[in-house]
């Protein structure tokens, strides 16, 4: 209890105060204009006009994802300051108890929104509509499960500088011609980012199961994943991050090796075409006859080469996490806004042009920050 309550003092209250202008503002715009006497009926109506269109619903959900990121950005910022250093102790208590006593937190920190949200969940029971009441409550329980994940990860990098040993069966390059290391940043996101890589797999195949099966209205199904492949593909930038902040922290080394451009661009491709793998098998098996088998191809490979263009788009930033969030927030609305069907062949071959033009430019003008 003891450390719950220092923990809350440390994150919590910081955290109001800084954001003190913008909740004042909320309150005054959803509170302070509506008059008491109609004020529920007023919610209630807004609740019901979310929960109508998708489109506001989806909104909804991308400003619940941009809350989270927030807040993770927030602990991550107070740990790397050199005053709450101290935090770096908190790697000596148990993972587990570690992970509730940081969920127990990011919920303080959503307090606000959560309860709105819950609000509007009840409303959806209220009026029936079972399939965005558990659009809600999914979103609800698995985004601040990720986001303590996140905070988990976080703790433990700034406790320690863990070095990575690549394993045996990863580590055999060969000797005749080019030397492939496309397996070592797969196996850093499997041994340094089990637990990470799990949340994100749940969440992402949670999302696909509520858009595919879950929801019984076949016209609905083509939109509603629409909507979630954009966050899905913003859950699984967080992997981007780290896989190339590992990469130029342990295996910088290989840019003095005669690596061709396609050499290294493969080293950044491999993982994501591997790790999408679970979605495109959940798509062949359970999409049918919602899309077909080549559209189910072509959304592998776009939320592949969507994981390529993040990892362009980290290098062209100088791999400063603030504005890769929020350009990762930007890509997620330029998903929601043109990512169709129809039009996956050409988005496929555009934001592959792009992700190779930035990444040509951003990787070999990369250098790390001096170190002070």
């Amino acid at each position: 209890m003891k450390l719950a309550r220092m923990l809350s003092q440390i994150l919590v209250r910081p955290f109001f105060k800084v954001n003190a202008g913008l909740f004042l503002f909320l309150f005054l715009l959803l509170f302070g204009i509506v008059s008491p006497a109609g004020l529920i009926t007023y919610h209630v109506s807004l609740a019901k006009g979310i929960l109508q269109y998708p489109a506001a619903l989806s909104v909804v959900m991308v400003l619940w994802l941009l809350y989270n990121l927030k807040c993770v950005r927030f602990i991550r910022q107070t740990s790397e300051d050199p005053a709450y250093r101290f935090l770096c102790n908190l790697q000596a208590v148990n993972r587990r108890k570690l992970f509730l006593l940081l969920l127990a937190v990011h919920l303080q920190l959503c307090l606000p929104p959560l309860l709105y949200l819950l609000f509007v969940t009840a409303v959806a029971v209220w009026t029936g509509n079972i399939l965005a009441a558990g659009i809600c409550v999914l979103l609800l329980v698995l985004l601040p499960l990720l986001a303590t994940a996140c905070h988990v990860h976080t703790l433990h990098a700034s406790a320690k500088n863990t070095s990575f040993i690549i394993p045996q069966k990863f580590s055999r390059f060969s000797i005749s011609g080019k030397i492939s290391f496309h397996g070592c940043l797969l196996s850093y996101v499997f041994h340094q980012r089990s637990f990470l890589l799990l949340v994100i797999k749940v969440v992402s195949l949670a999302l696909l199961y509520t858009a595919l099966v879950l929801n019984t209205s076949p016209d609905f199904r083509q939109e509603l994943l629409m909507i979630f492949l954009p966050l899905i593909l913003s859950a699984h930038a967080i992997l981007v991050y780290y896989q190339v902040t590992f990469f130029e922290s342990r295996l910088s080394f290989t840019r003095n090796l005669p690596l061709t451009f396609a050499g290294t661009a493969v080293m950044f491709i491999y993982p994501g075409l591997i790790l999408l793998l679970p979605e495109l098998v959940f798509l062949i098996i359970r999409a049918q006859p919602v899309i077909s088998l080549p559209i189910a191809f072509l959304m592998y490979l776009v939320m592949a080469g969507q994981l390529f263009l993040s990892v362009s788009m980290l290098y062209c930033l100088r791999l400063r996490i603030s504005p890769y969030i929020k350009l990762t927030g930007v890509l997620l609305f330029l998903n929601l806004l043109f990512l169709r069907f129809d039009h996956l062949p050409a988005y496929l071959v555009a934001e592959c042009l792009l992700a190779v033009f930035l990444f040509r430019t951003g990787f070999y003008r990369y250098e790390p920050a001096p170190s002070h």
